[in-house]
């Protein structure tokens, strides 16, 4: 009977690896991560079972769907670090970066958006970490290998503190494929031409502009 029950426990346990997904994108793609949306990414195998399980509303100051400054308050996934219940992980693949949007569920402290993304060939990991005020929005991207498979782990900090877990309401997060970036190349050969500086929608922005950026037909980050 016991060898029963440990074949059977091995069978679910290949079963979860197996449903275990990396997700493609064939062109820029925003999820807003709402808790429908993340229980339908828990079933396709790309989110990580567990996340997701609470949700708060707070306000940002960025709409990640535009990446435009507005007032923003929509529920977001409540995240906290070394706390199971606030937990949001994801499988992606093919990925040249991706932009989280996030903002503290304080109305007093600041606090971080913290992203780790870890590759599944044992290379080493990258981070990025963005601070919220209160009613502002924490903008953390990470530029990401297209080729490599990742495991990203997106969690909430207390402000110059990566270790101690403090509340962040996650509003969205903007992933770039490789591929495809929904920019057309007609955009590129303009912003070649013209010097303009243009962000990852294809949309002109200053020189000054903060983020992901194209110009002279190449992508930076300021």
């Amino acid at each position: 009977m016991k060898k029963f029950f440990t074949l059977i426990a091995a069978v679910a346990l290949a079963a979860s690896v197996n449903a275990q997904t990396f997700k493609s994108f064939e062109k820029t793609t925003v999820f807003i991560t709402n808790q429908e949306n993340v229980t339908a990414g828990i079933a396709e195998g790309w989110i990580a079972e567990g996340s997701g399980k609470t949700a708060t509303t707070k306000t940002g100051s960025i709409n990640p769907e535009t990446g435009e400054e507005e007032i923003y308050k929509q529920p977001g996934l409540d995240l906290k670090k070394n706390n199971d219940a606030k937990a949001f992980s994801i499988y992606v693949t093919g990925l040249t970066s991706l932009t989280a949007y996030g903002a503290t569920t304080s109305s007093s402290d600041t606090r971080d958006l913290y992203v780790v993304a870890t590759p599944n060939d044992g290379s080493a990991a990258v981070e990025i970490s963005a601070s919220s005020e209160p009613n502002v929005t924490a903008v953390a991207s990470l530029e990401l290998d297209a080729a490599k498979k990742y495991t990203v782990v997106f969690t909430g900090v207390k402000a110059g503190d990566k270790e101690s877990g403090a509340d962040i309401a996650l509003h969205g997060v903007k992933f770039v494929p490789g591929t495809s970036t929904g920019i057309s190349s007609v955009n590129a050969a303009a912003a070649k031409k013209n010097g303009k500086t243009y962000n990852m929608a294809g949309q002109e922005v200053s020189s000054s502009a903060k983020g992901l950026i194209i110009k002279n037909g190449k992508k930076y980050v300021k």
